[in-house]
């Protein structure tokens, strides 16, 4: 997964929960999540590990 949100381009922080988008195959930060939760349905939490990249 990317290391940077999919709608704002903010690189992800170690320790941060992200979300992750099936539909989009793309990770949002918990602030775009929001902003984005009217249009897409399906999310799946993820914490982002040392070095900045998501797991799930």
């Amino acid at each position: 997964m990317s290391n940077m949100c999919g709608e704002c381009e903010r690189d992800f922080r170690p320790g941060e929960i992200v979300y992750y988008a099936w539909i989009e195959n793309r990770t949002f930060c918990g602030k775009c999540q929001v902003k984005l939760a009217p249009v897409i349905k399906d999310w799946e939490p993820r914490l982002v590990k040392k070095g900045g990249e998501s797991i799930g």
